[in-house]
C-alpha cells in the first residue's frame, strides 16, 4: 500500500486538505473529516487503498491564498466521483 503526505491547513472554520501526488484539495468541514476526505480524494484518482503521512501546514486566511501558490492543483468535490 503506497503512503502519500497530506498537508492540512486550518482556513477560518474549515480545513484544507492538499494531495501534492495526485494534486487535489478540499475542503474538510470538522477535523474528524479531514482523513475520510484525504482517502477519498486519493482513491478517486489513483482507484487504490493509501496510507496517509498527515502533515499540519500554516493557517490560511482565505482558500485563495493557497490556490495562488499551487495553481496546478485542482479542487476536488465528493460528487465527481460519481459523475466520472
Amino acid at each position: 500500500m503506497r503512503q502519500y503526505l497530506v498537508r492540512v491547513h486550518c482556513c477560518g472554520s474549515r480545513w484544507l486538505v492538499y494531495v501534492p501526488a495526485v494534486e487535489l484539495w478540499a475542503f474538510a468541514i470538522t477535523k474528524q473529516e479531514i482523513r475520510s476526505v484525504a482517502t477519498q480524494m486519493i482513491s478517486s484518482a489513483t482507484g487504490s487503498d493509501s496510507e496517509l503521512d498527515l502533515s499540519e501546514d500554516r493557517v490560511l486566511s482565505v482558500a485563495q491564498e493557497f490556490v495562488r501558490e499551487h495553481a496546478s492543483a485542482k479542487r476536488w468535490l465528493p460528487d465527481e466521483v460519481s459523475a466520472r
